[in-house]
């Protein structure tokens, strides 16, 4: 039987690794990089320094469950929902007027 996890190489503040993913999770993160404007290489930086302790791959995946979250809750307080969702992971703000829900020119 075949993996269904995809493996890629990325490099975390200048240093390559190898992460092993499910196809939709890198779906998810070139989603997130676009709405970001943010390249690969910069998200998986950015999760590493935003959550230090764990696994990083586990990390990645919560971090891109968490953005999804984030902006679904962003999303319905700007249509007048009521949804008051609390913010899961302190590293994924709400979402601005840009649409943007990272701040990642720091880790530029």
């Amino acid at each position: 039987m075949a993996s269904s996890l995809v493996s890629r190489n990325v490099r975390i503040a200048g240093r390559r690794t190898s992460v092993r993913l499910e196809r939709e999770m890198w779906d998810a993160l070139a989603e997130i990089g676009r709405r970001e404007n943010a390249n690969l290489n910069q998200l998986c930086t950015h999760v590493v320094h935003s959550r230090p302790d764990g696994g990083f791959t586990s990390n990645l995946r919560v971090f891109i469950m968490n953005y999804f979250r984030v902006l679904q809750s962003a999303n319905a307080s700007t249509s007048g929902s009521t949804t008051n969702e609390a913010n899961v992971d302190s590293a994924t703000p709400p979402a601005t007027s840009s649409g943007a829900v990272l701040n990642l020119s720091a880790s530029r």
